[in-house]
């Protein structure tokens, strides 16, 4: 059978109301005193981004099959949250990979979909508990570094992982959904595609992918990155890091 990996990377911000499209309705917080870092409930998301990969059974080779950018500013933030669930929806048995998912990404997710009384798809109401399936990467290198691994910036170094552009994710404040521009949504599809290298890595050390496989898997994702270079999808250069 064809397996299948939404890698995914979310944006959002943090609003003491957050409030849902619907005017004059506001989620409730989970607790009064929660960090609000930390509580999905005081997050909405302005962008998803994912890359969609597979692999077939014969070859054991991923290859990149989808790559988008679903923004709020489009049709509202319910709207791209459905738009994100109908995709994953329709492939049921995929894994879902994330950076930092547990942490907040996934719940935010399903606290947004609450929000707006939205059916979330198997594979991530099963990835929001911590079921398969679901590879939280920064939580598998944890366990390899035997304390917490760093952000994926350092790691990306590390590894010469693509991370966007020269400055990076953290200087680029959003600080509403009408300045997310191209050149924003090209930084957020690039650090999709910096998990999805990585999580290559991590199919090859978990001895999922053998080194030929692995380098062949990494050569098609580098091909793809490049059309979407082409298209000014992403910056210039990201393929020749991967």
């Amino acid at each position: 059978m064809t397996e299948h990996a939404f890698v995914l990377w979310i944006g959002g911000d943090s609003d003491p109301a957050a409030l849902p499209d619907r005017p004059g309705a506001s989620p409730r917080a989970i607790e009064p005193h929660a960090d609000a870092n930390e509580n999905p409930f005081s997050h909405w998301t302005d962008v998803i981004a994912y890359v969609l990969l597979e692999r077939a059974p014969k070859s054991n080779i991923w290859d990149l099959r989808d790559a988008r950018v679903l923004q709020r500013n489009t049709g509202g933030e319910k709207r791209m949250l459905q738009t994100f669930f109908d995709a994953v929806a329709a492939y049921p048995e995929a894994t879902i990979v994330t950076f930092d998912g547990l942490r907040l990404e996934l719940a935010m997710l399903r606290a947004r979909a609450l929000t707006y009384r939205l059916a979330g798809p198997a594979p991530l109401v099963a990835a929001t508990t911590g079921q398969p399936p679901h590879i939280d990467l920064r939580r598998a290198l944890s366990a390899v570094y035997g304390e917490e691994a760093p952000h994926l910036e350092a790691i990306g170094a590390v590894l010469q992982l693509p991370d966007g552009t020269a400055a990076g994710l953290k200087t680029a404040t959003i600080v509403s959904p009408v300045s997310i521009n191209a050149s924003f949504t090209g930084i957020y599809l690039s650090k999709a595609i910096t998990v999805a290298a990585l999580f290559l890595h991590h199919e090859l050390y978990s001895g999922c992918l053998d080194a030929a496989e692995h380098q062949v898997s990494c050569s098609n994702l580098r091909n793809a990155v490049q059309q979407l270079e082409h298209r000014r999808r992403v910056p210039a250069g990201l393929a020749q890091q991967i």
